[in-house]
């Protein structure tokens, strides 16, 4: 009886030493797995985080840093906006589709956007952002195929349309407003959607009964 004390007292201590040297192992492996999931998601850019690191949307950015949400002074402009937590969905025009519009709009005298009016500018940047609310950001899988409308407005207060269609290749894309591709979509922000069109897409500004005067016919 007194060897099984003796032999009992030696396994349970070697079982304590062997769960001591053990335990901060399990701790330090499964802290290290919290730290890396909490962590993942905050690491994640944000809509102009995206745009700024994109030579090729630097235009764009020019113009989301001078267009502002209303015209008084201290309204903010797009670019802290897009920089703030929410759901947004922005159709960016990349710098060629920009020149190309804005000689467009010149006749061709310049190429740059220091060219264009405030009213242009805000023309291109405020009709590329919809500002989703408390809804998801669309991704390509939400665009109207059949040249329905988003149901959200942008920021210009127009509903854009949107038309699955096939090129001659046979392959399918998207395009805005009857004419503005899009050619790289479902870029993942921490605050929405980008996706970059080309050409800008800039709906006019006439309303109808301006249309009809100008026409000769009518």
């Amino acid at each position: 009886m007194k060897m099984n004390k003796q032999y009992f007292g030696r396994w349970a201590g070697l079982l304590g030493a062997a769960l001591l040297v053990m335990s901060p192992i399990g701790v330090t492996s499964c802290t290290e797995e919290i730290s890396e999931d909490a962590f993942a998601v905050k690491s994640m850019n944000t809509m102009m985080d995206c745009i700024n690191e994109t030579d090729s949307l630097s235009q764009i950015k020019a113009l989301f840093d001078e267009v502002r949400l209303g015209r008084s002074s201290n309204a903010s402009v797009l670019s802290s906006v897009l920089a703030a937590r929410g759901n947004y969905t922005v159709f960016a025009p990349g710098n060629d589709a920009i020149r190309r519009y804005v000689e467009s709009v010149t006749n061709g005298e310049a190429s740059s956007i220091d060219a264009l009016t405030m009213e242009q500018k805000e023309q291109i940047a405020l009709n590329c952002v919809i500002d989703n609310g408390t809804s998801n950001a669309y991704e390509i899988a939400d665009f109207p195929s059949d040249g329905g409308t988003f149901t959200t407005s942008t920021l210009k207060d127009r509903r854009l349309a949107c038309e699955q269609k096939v090129d001659n290749n046979n392959i399918a894309y998207y395009e805005i407003n009857g004419n503005a591709k899009v050619v790289i979509s479902n870029i993942e922000v921490s605050n929405g959607i980008l996706h970059v069109v080309d050409p800008v897409i800039a709906p006019s500004t006439n309303s109808v009964a301006e249309l009809i005067q100008r026409a000769g016919n009518m």
